[in-house]
């Protein structure tokens, strides 16, 4: 079984790479390691999303303040 602490380096490290180098370089970089295609445009479309996500987080919790929501806990 993996627990979150060892977790935390690898996605540590994850968003120092996709932070500092576009997703092309990415790719690249894993189709000269030779991953598997499907695993690289998996990854690719992934990575694509997180800031979308993030965003939505952000306007929900947004909304949630506005309306003066009550009863529901919030990660921030």
């Amino acid at each position: 079984m993996i627990h979150a602490p060892k977790l935390i380096p690898i996605f540590l490290v994850g968003q120092i790479l996709v932070k500092t180098n576009p997703i092309r370089n990415i790719m690249y970089a894993l189709k000269m390691m030779h991953f598997p295609k499907s695993l690289i445009i998996s990854l690719a479309i992934g990575i694509r999303y997180f800031p979308s996500l993030r965003e939505e987080k952000i306007l929900i919790s947004d909304a949630i303040k506005i309306r003066g929501v009550t009863g529901f806990k919030r990660y921030n």
